[in-house]
């Protein structure tokens, strides 16, 4: 009988704005990906600002408010491997 995958769980969480909670985010998240990990790197804020840092800025208005959104982000962050900002 197989094991359960159990991947682990690393969340940042702070009420105050200004904190570097979204380009810490951004930054581990990119950096665990070029070791090889698989990362899922979730958006809660409205703003969507780590949402944002992952698209080209051509990609983002090019899609933005359509379905199409998703097709851009696969796009984007497969054919650059762009270093973060």
């Amino acid at each position: 009988m197989s094991q359960p995958m159990n991947p682990p769980v690393v969340t940042f969480f702070n009420n105050k704005g200004g904190v570097g909670k979204t380009s810490l985010v951004y930054h581990l998240s990119w950096m665990l990906s070029e070791l090889g990990f698989n990362v899922l790197a979730v958006d809660l804020d409205p703003q969507a600002n780590l949402t944002a840092a992952f698209f080209d800025e051509s990609a983002l208005e090019e899609s933005c408010g359509r379905p199409a959104i998703m097709a851009a982000a696969r796009r984007s962050i497969g054919a650059s491997s762009r270093s973060p900002r």
